[in-house]
């Protein structure tokens, strides 16, 4: 470690280095405040140059890094288990370029999505990807998990956004610069392949990221239904009428409860239901009339008086801020399993009574909170109880998952928590090739040792 120090020390600015144990325990607890590690030393470059030099030194003296942006991972991917030196992209962040004319923005790593989103604002564009962490999160972080967030509906995950990147391999080796082309066909791109691999092939450094306009005309609507297959086949009919849907979220009855007992308010809808959906419509004009047009065309008078509208900028943020406390607030009443859970949207429902049937099965010791994206068939299951009792709603739901050809994570990645119930969900021929990328990247595993495999 001293000789790793020494090297770096000559290279790197004075700031870079942090031994001190107090300000590294900021970052060595992820955001869940369930996954805690170990680090006697905290590295922090500025550019690319000086994230090369310190993958070259830790190749050269045998030191293990784990790779960290804005610390939001939700799977244990973010911080030291084992006394990995820590490398922080937090001030890779000089760099935030908008080309308003080419509609790209190329960023450095350590760059937030809040600050390139103002930057982009300027010109009356945003990035498509879009996270309740949106003033934490770093845009080489979303890159590196594939990051999904509130709009995938229409604009993607991460891996949609991403032009190219440049990047440290783990054996040493650099990208050449990220370049704004929208079209290239020259041979097998590289860049589809860092994004998601959760830092076990390269350090991204810098991104070229597609942007689109700002829609000018937004109307939110938050529906009450009795069932999630009222839900989901309410999605379905409002996808098929436009194309204008720019995001489908639902929540539960329960975290409702959860939101209004933590912020001290009172939901509007006191109808029984069971899930409450979120409907966004975005246009350059006229979502208002739209939104109306679906409502009515969907919903049966009762249910269409019991819901509530957003048209303006005021109202349609108040009902985004019922979806958007949602974590900030189970994290105020306990330290939640957080299941990032994907189906095929048919199966929904299916998934949903799966979740009720571990609940009871565990004879009222766990508590559940349900929210997420509808129309893309990611749920949002965290789970409150005692430890024991979380282990064994876990490896259940995970079954259950896999049963129904589903995923264990849709956007917060593998990390540290879900390595040992990968193999659910990929096959032995699966799990071999990410194996062998990696030793060809990544041979020492000198980066994110313990993350996805």
């Amino acid at each position: 470690m001293d000789n790793f120090v020494e090297e770096i020390s000559t290279k790197l600015d004075p700031g870079a280095i942090v031994r001190d144990p107090e300000l590294i325990a900021a970052f060595t607890t992820d955001w869940t405040r369930r996954v805690s590690g170990k680090c006697d030393l905290l590295v922090r470059p500025r550019d690319h140059q000086g994230v090369l030099d310190v993958v070259q030194a830790a190749i050269n003296h045998h030191i293990k890094l784990q790779i960290q942006g804005g610390n939001t991972s939700l799977s244990g991917g973010s911080v030291p288990l084992e006394g990995e030196v820590l490398l922080s992209l937090g001030r890779l962040c000089a760099r935030c370029a908008v080309d308003p004319d080419t509609l790209v923005a190329t960023v450095d790593a350590g760059v937030t999505l809040e600050r390139l989103q103002r930057e982009a604002m300027k010109y009356n564009l945003t990035l498509g990807v879009d996270l309740a962490s949106r003033g934490t999160a770093t845009l080489g972080g979303m890159a590196a998990t594939n990051a999904g967030g509130l709009h995938v509906l229409r604009y993607g995950s991460m891996r949609s956004s991403v032009i190219s990147l440049r990047c440290v391999w783990g054996d040493g080796t650099e990208s050449p610069r990220s370049a704004p082309l929208i079209k290239d066909n020259s041979g097998i791109s590289l860049t589809p392949l860092i994004v998601g691999s959760e830092g076990t092939l390269g350090v991204i450094t810098e991104l070229t990221l597609r942007l689109v306009p700002v829609l000018n005309s937004k109307a939110v609507a938050m529906v009450p239904f009795v069932t999630i297959a009222d839900a989901v086949a309410f999605a379905g009919k409002v996808r098929r009428m436009t194309e204008a849907v720019s995001a489908i979220e639902m929540i539960s009855r329960r975290a409702i409860r959860i939101v209004e007992e933590v912020k001290g308010v009172v939901f509007p809808i006191r109808e029984t239901f069971e899930v409450a959906v979120l409907l966004e419509i975005s246009s350059n004009a006229g979502a208002g009339d739209e939104l109306m047009e679906i409502l009515q065309g969907t919903l049966l008078a009762p249910q269409l008086q019991s819901t509530l509208l957003g048209i303006d900028n005021t109202s349609w943020s108040g009902l985004w801020q019922w979806r958007e406390s949602i974590t900030e607030s189970i994290q105020r009443v306990g330290e939640p399993l957080k299941l990032d859970l994907s189906v095929p949207v048919s199966a929904l429902g299916d998934l949903w009574r799966a979740v009720d049937e571990v609940q009871s099965d565990l004879a009222g010791g766990l508590d559940v909170i349900r929210f997420g994206h509808l129309g893309d068939g990611n749920i949002h299951v965290n789970l409150l109880a005692e430890e024991e009792v979380l282990d064994l709603a876990e490896v259940e739901i995970y079954r259950r998952v896999a049963e129904l050809d589903g995923s264990i994570t849709a956007e917060h990645g593998i990390g540290t928590l879900k390595k040992e119930f990968l193999s659910l969900v990929r096959t032995e021929w699966e799990l071999a090739r990410m194996r062998d990328l990696i030793a060809i990247f990544n041979p020492g595993r000198t980066l994110n040792p313990n993350v996805l495999i």
